[in-house]
């Protein structure tokens, strides 16, 4: 397991490179939806779709995707799901202005609102459910860039579990990715400290390196 954190740290620091020197956009396909990605924004990958597929959300309801990213969870959430209503936040400000580009793009103005914010946003909005891709990877970010993957002593996870509950409608729920190099036993702790109940709903391996898994996790607070 050491080596493959070693690994996933060197191709992430590979990823961010890229990340900054692209001067253009790209566009990635999730079955038929078009998601616009801009420079130094993350670029969605396995479990950024798992999560989109697999993220249970009835139409209709009131959605919060925190550390959006691209926006990928929030698209398919105002599309595929039928949320009534998604508010779609990350501390980029490149991903907050690449979110809204893919708004745009679907014609999702009067459904998605979108703001930049440390996980949650202002007020007193109550969420049926969260969904959340956060940075994995324990390790030192030097800028808001590297922060989309890095995330030292995963405080931003800690910060995500401690805070959520206040957000959450009685019956809200959380569906968060996670993947074996961050350590799905420190993720479960993590879960049992901060009193969620929790089960696994969905996993896959990366297609491009079979020794990472990604799951997906659905949490209810106790």
């Amino acid at each position: 397991m050491q080596r493959l954190k070693k690994d996933v740290l060197k191709m992430q620091a590979g990823a961010i490179k890229t990340w900054r020197s692209r001067t253009d956009s790209i566009i990635i396909k999730v079955d038929s939806i078009e998601i616009i990605v801009s420079p130094k924004v993350f670029e969605p990958k396995p479990d950024s779709i798992l999560l989109a597929k697999k993220m249970g959300i009835k139409p209709g309801e009131i959605v919060l995707d925190t550390c959006a990213g691209s926006g990928i969870q929030t698209i398919y959430a105002a599309t595929v799901k039928g949320a009534g209503k998604v508010y779609s936040c990350d501390i980029n400000p490149y991903a907050v202005a690449n979110i809204k580009l893919n708004v745009r793009k679907h014609n999702l103005g009067k459904i998605v609102k979108v703001f930049r914010a440390n996980l949650f946003p202002e007020g007193k909005t109550y969420f049926d459910v969260i969904v959340s891709n956060p940075p994995y990877t324990d390790h030192k970010s030097k800028d808001i860039v590297e922060k989309s993957v890095w995330d030292e002593k995963h405080k931003t996870l800690k910060h995500l579990l401690k805070d959520a509950p206040k957000y959450l409608k009685p019956e809200g729920k959380m569906y968060i990715s996670w993947a074996n190099f961050a350590d799905f036993g420190l993720f479960e702790k993590l879960a049992r400290v901060y009193k969620y109940h929790y089960r696994k709903i969905a996993s896959r391996k990366d297609p491009a390196d079979s020794r990472i898994e990604y799951r997906v996790y659905k949490l209810i607070p106790q």
